[in-house]
């Protein structure tokens, strides 16, 4: 089962959401997740008993993930789009897109998730 940490990032690369959209996730007691945002998009996330996550899109888009045994998730999504990040010793994590683009995370001591 991913980190929320993990499915908000990866919610705020897709939706390229702006700073003062308010994001909602939730999750069941099977490993399903769904988010929201203001704008009304929607990202829905299933793990199978692999430990792969595939994401879907309103717009039909599908994303699957994959973490290695270092802690790196890679996602590749049918519209060709890839994304890989990678956390450090302190909990920071970093995504890059397929152009370059990057994104900084960091969970505090309350839980909550920023990126930059």
């Amino acid at each position: 089962m991913k980190p929320l940490t993990v499915i908000i990032t990866f919610v705020l690369l897709c939706f390229s959401i702006t700073a003062e959209a308010q994001l909602r996730c939730t999750e069941d007691a099977f490993g399903n997740t769904r988010c929201r945002d203001s704008q009304g998009n929607t990202l829905r996330g299933r793990t199978d008993a692999f430990g792969n996550t595939t994401y879907r899109k309103d717009d039909g888009t599908t994303y699957r993930s994959r973490t290695d045994s270092f802690g790196n998730t890679h996602i590749r999504g049918s519209d060709g789009s890839r994304y890989r990040s990678r956390t450090d010793a302190f909990g920071n994590t970093i995504w890059r897109d397929e152009k370059g683009n990057t994104t900084r995370c960091r969970k505090d001591s309350f839980g909550n998730t920023r990126c930059r």
